[in-house]
């Protein structure tokens, strides 16, 4: 999987990437749609991230650790997520190398023209889409949808003109994660 073919990123909480569990609902997760998988910030279990990013490789899914380059690089993970777009994408780039991704969250438009100009490889956003959507400096550089709570939400971005979704498994039990990834590859037009 590459980034700029990704269309459904998610976010993993906590108490689920420390669950046993973990692994096998983002092995339904991927199955299910999902794309990319992000491990919750302050995660340094390095057995628990080279569980997942084994799920990743077994499904051709990316896996990305939140805030830590050196645990992605000794997991072997895909790449680093930077929580905000004021963290330092050289440094981070300077750990993980040119083969991984560094991505950043943006919590407004200014946040996420930052994230492009210091050379992110994809920005997760949290904040409004309209000053993104169809710029030319943005094309090739994926920007995916997140923060927007529930499917309804996600309808109307859809509608909206967005393309990429972000959802936060701290909203679902585990149990519901695999069909709501569903729902989400569905209404971006996969079947699944």
């Amino acid at each position: 999987m590459r980034i700029e073919d990704a269309l459904l990123y998610l976010v993993l909480d906590a108490a689920l990437a420390a669950s046993p569990d973990g692994p096998a609902v983002c092995e339904a997760a991927v199955a299910s749609g999902a794309d990319v998988l992000l491990t919750p910030a302050g995660v340094t279990d390095l057995a628990a991230v080279r569980a997942l990013v084994a799920v990743g490789r077994r499904a051709d899914a990316l896996v990305l650790v939140a805030d830590d380059p050196r645990l992605a690089v000794a997991a072997d993970a895909d790449g680093v997520h930077l929580g905000a777009a004021t963290e330092s994408l050289g440094l981070a780039r300077g750990v993980v190398g040119a083969r991984r991704l560094v991505g950043m969250t943006a919590r407004t438009t200014d946040d996420a023209w930052l994230a492009l100009k210091v050379g992110a490889d994809y920005v997760l956003q949290h904040g409004p889409l309209a000053g993104l959507r169809g710029t030319r400096a943005f094309a090739g550089v994926p920007v995916f949808a997140a923060g927007r709570p529930g499917l309804e939400a996600a309808r109307d971005l859809v509608a909206q003109g967005g393309y990429r979704l972000a959802l936060d498994t701290a909203m679902l039990a585990p149990e519901q994660v695999a069909a709501t990834v569903a729902d989400y590859a569905r209404l971006l037009g996969r079947s699944v």
